[in-house]
């Protein structure tokens, strides 16, 4: 490398960690995440407690101690998420829950300049202007008031880290030997992340699934050496208790089996429907991811396969729903560019308004909810309950029934005879 394009390069990071400071500092004084406790996490809280009464000989799947804020909450991740969580643990909880919100914000801005990279490939700011970086983290900043982004830092929750790895593997410009070992890692870490392995079936990228799965295998051989007794139990008892996370019910239970549950369908008949009825989704979906890679639309392919992941699994709070929001973006993008053409436009702006409508409103906060009060909604009521799961199943209709996949396929060819400075792809 040469010395300017050096400096270049460097001038590039200090650039970006000048943007953090100032995403960071926007946080501080417009953002207070907890009114009445500043500064506090409670998930985070879990993580950090929990991992240390791992630490002390603890029992992690039993009844861990109290909260900082004296509530009591049950540690629900894997072993390896527990090897994770170390770092912060030996650290005072405070500076620890600081170190957290600090790479969690990292992770945004990771997930931020991949979509910012999508963006462009549409033919949207393709030359390189000093205003890029200023639009960039302004976005980010809005990016915080979105309800999953906005309580991903309120609860301390680790969505945004498995996203940005998830995001790093999926969309690196050029496939390494490594691709799929940070698939593997979050599905080590929170075992949704397995639905990601559909991303490298639809690009037939064979190597990168076995890399998924044998990392994966790994890691937990790991665990299994470091810690064997908790490891057994987790993998032959603990995983089958899913309603340790949470009541299936609740309101911020934003997945199929969560309005099943709302719905006041049985344990045994609402089993059935939601397999059925996620079964179908997801195929449906597998079939727009698999049309959207063809078309080299690996970014947009990759936030729907995480849609498929919040609806499809047993229990997604709104919070989980990160991948919601490049998506939006992405929607708003095509019908900016008449993608396929003009007159399917207005499916794409009214998905759109209405995804920006959710994120930024939470609809769900102005429900009745806990002590069962969801299991008495009115039709109205779960109409905005069910938000998040009603746009999404609108949005895979409207892709199967608008398939914009031809026009897209031919997208990345007009822009690389516009300017050469432009992504083409994220391959």
């Amino acid at each position: 490398m040469q010395p300017a394009q050096r400096l270049s390069q460097n001038g590039k990071y200090a650039l970006a960690a000048f943007q953090l400071i100032l995403i960071a500092a926007a946080m501080v004084v417009f953002f207070p995440f907890n009114a009445e406790n500043p500064g506090y996490h409670i998930d985070f809280d879990v993580y950090w407690t929990g991992t240390r009464f791992f630490l002390n000989g603890g029992y992690i799947y039993g009844k861990i101690p109290l909260l900082h804020h004296g509530t009591s909450l049950p540690f629900t991740y894997p072993p390896v998420a527990l090897l994770v969580f170390v770092p912060f643990a030996i650290l005072p909880y405070q500076l620890s829950s600081i170190l957290f919100s600090l790479v969690s914000l990292l992770a945004l801005y990771v997930v931020a300049r991949y979509t910012f990279t999508a963006v462009r490939s549409y033919g949207v700011m393709v030359e390189d202007k000093p205003w890029h970086n200023v639009f960039l983290w302004v976005a980010i900043i809005v990016a915080l008031f979105t309800a999953p982004v906005r309580f991903t830092f309120l609860f301390g929750q680790i969505n945004l880290l498995l996203m940005m790895l998830v995001t790093i593997d999926c969309c690196t410009s050029r496939r390494r030997w490594w691709t799929g070992m940070l698939v593997g890692l979050t599905i080590s870490i929170k075992l949704t992340p397995m639905v990601f392995l559909l991303y490298f079936v639809c690009r037939r990228d064979w190597k990168s699934v076995g890399m998924t799965l044998g990392s994966f295998l790994v890691y937990n051989l790991f665990a299994l050496l470091v810690m064997p007794s908790t490891t057994r139990l987790y993998w032959t008892k603990i995983i089958r208790d899913s309603e340790r996370i949470g009541a299936y019910h609740y309101c911020r239970n934003q997945s199929i089996n969560g309005a099943l549950a709302r719905f006041g369908l049985h344990d045994s008949s609402r089993s059935t429907v939601w397999f059925i009825v996620a079964l179908i989704v997801g195929l449906l979906i597998a079939v727009i991811v698999w049309q959207l890679v063809k078309a080299q639309q690996y970014f947009a392919a990759l936030m729907l396969n995480g849609i498929a992941a919040n609806l499809c699994s047993p229990i997604s709070w709104d919070h989980h729903w990160t991948w919601i929001v490049p998506l939006v973006i992405l929607l708003g993008v095509w019908a900016w560019k008449k993608i396929p053409t003009s007159s399917t436009q207005w499916v794409w702006w009214t998905l759109t308004g209405l995804g920006a409508l959710i994120l930024f409103t939470d609809p769900l906060r102005f429900l009745p909810m806990n002590g069962d009060k969801e299991l008495s909604w009115t039709p109205i009521q779960h109409f905005f309950g069910e938000s998040y799961t009603l746009w999404s199943l609108l949005t895979i209709i409207a892709l199967l029934a608008v398939r914009p996949f031809s026009r897209l396929t031919n997208t990345p060819r007009t822009i690389k005879k516009t300017s050469e400075k432009a992504p083409v792809s994220l391959q």
